[in-house]
């Protein structure tokens, strides 16, 4: 089991996963059979295999990126923030 503490720091049981300090933009990351999957401050998409202790960057994202919500295979469920626009019309009421 993989667990997340506040300061976002990944422990496996009882033994925190170093290699993954500071790796983590927001407090999420996924597992897949014994893969590890998240979104690093600098948005790149990793991956960490809890066997051989190897972390692998799989892409570069976009800054609206923000986590990974699932992982099925060799397909992923990302999270995106899209921002709201607001615009000002202008009127006449007469």
């Amino acid at each position: 089991m993989a667990v997340l503490d506040k300061a976002y720091r990944v422990w496996i049981g009882d033994k925190e996963v170093s290699r993954l300090a500071n790796k983590l933009e927001r407090p999420y990351f996924s597992l897949y059979e014994r893969d590890l999957y998240g979104i690093s401050p600098d948005r790149k998409l990793w991956r960490y295999n809890l066997d051989d202790d190897v972390l692998h960057y799989i892409a570069q994202l976009p800054v609206r990126a923000r986590c990974v919500s699932d992982v099925n295979g060799e397909q992923a469920l990302l999270t995106y923030m899209m921002q709201l626009n607001r615009e000002l019309v202008s009127f006449s009421v007469q």
